[in-house]
């Protein structure tokens, strides 16, 4: 920025110069100033001084608010991403969109002890999502549904056509029959859970075991 001063020249008759106001640049000074410099070589007056307020110290002060509060809407933005768990999802979705694609083409087999882990995640993450929120019992029961719907999926694999029947020898020893046990323990402690909170009734004299 430049104050400009204009001084007028008295017209000189032998020469035919001056008869007019001259510029002259007293001052330069940042753009982004927000106060009156302190060091100018010219006095001012309060007119000069009112219009150096409104062409440059008063927009740089609208400036400085605006960077100030653009500044900290962007860190408040940055600070949200770091933890916001949504974005990493959808990265995760891709990325499982990706194995679908490829999970029955040639090449490596499926690494289950991985994809036992992706489940055990979710799961994790699904319950630590919902115990702090207010709606905790509905977002449990989204979990539930969740875990009862994979559960049919695999029932309907298991009845086509294409899967296998149980081999000869003992069905106990059976990684299959042994798995179904497992699923039948942890609808056993579900349902005692359930009851113990009142979402499910007990009936009078009724009990139920899972044997193995």
């Amino acid at each position: 920025m430049y104050l400009v001063v204009s001084k007028y020249e008295p017209l000189d008759k032998l020469t035919g110069k001056g008869g007019r106001n001259i510029p002259k640049t007293v001052a330069k000074f940042s753009a982004e100033l927000t106060e009156m410099p302190s060091d100018l070589p010219v006095t001012l007056n309060d007119d000069d001084v009112g219009k150096i307020m409104r062409k440059a110290i008063i927009p740089a002060r609208e400036r400085a608010v605006q960077r100030i509060e653009m500044e900290a809407a962007t860190r408040e933005a940055e600070a949200m991403h770091a933890v916001d768990p949504n974005w990493r999802l959808q990265a995760a979705i891709e990325s499982l969109d990706d194995v679908l694609k490829v999970v029955d083409v040639e090449g490596p087999s499926l690494d289950f002890g991985r994809l036992a882990n992706l489940f055990t995640l979710c799961t994790q993450i699904g319950l630590v999502e919902a115990l702090p929120t207010p709606g905790v019992s509905e977002r449990t029961a989204q979990l539930m549904m969740l875990l009862a719907e994979s559960i049919a999926e695999v029932a309907q694999k298991i009845e086509a056509e294409g899967f296998p029947l149980a081999g000869d020898g003992n069905i106990k020893e059976s990684s299959m029959y042994k798995a179904w046990m497992e699923i039948g323990a942890a609808r056993q402690a579900l349902q005692t859970a359930m009851q113990k909170k009142r979402y499910v009734q007990t009936r009078s004299g009724e009990s139920t075991k899972v044997v193995k």
